[in-house]
């Protein structure tokens, strides 16, 4: 899971979704926006900062935040080494 703070719309959502959807060793990402997190799941061991960098670049200037408190980083890591 990833904490994904800042969507205001729909449209914040689906553009997340798309952009963790292309980073290679993503089978699928699904976003939701009252949870404010991404469900992805992994068909290979992925690097934190690459998905990171995908929801930061899809994402509008306006958004200011990835994740709130830090548990994402932890997530992504915990996601990882369980697959590896």
């Amino acid at each position: 899971m990833l904490d994904v703070t800042g969507m205001t719309c729909a449209s914040c959502v689906r553009r997340v979704e798309r952009a963790l959807g292309k980073v290679p060793g993503v089978d699928s990402a699904t976003v939701n926006f009252a949870a404010e997190t991404a469900r992805i799941s992994l068909s290979e061991p992925v690097e934190p900062d690459k998905l990171i960098a995908a929801v930061e670049k899809a994402r509008p200037a306006t958004h200011p935040q990835l994740y709130g408190d830090g548990r994402a980083a932890a997530h992504i890591i915990e996601a990882i080494n369980s697959w590896i």
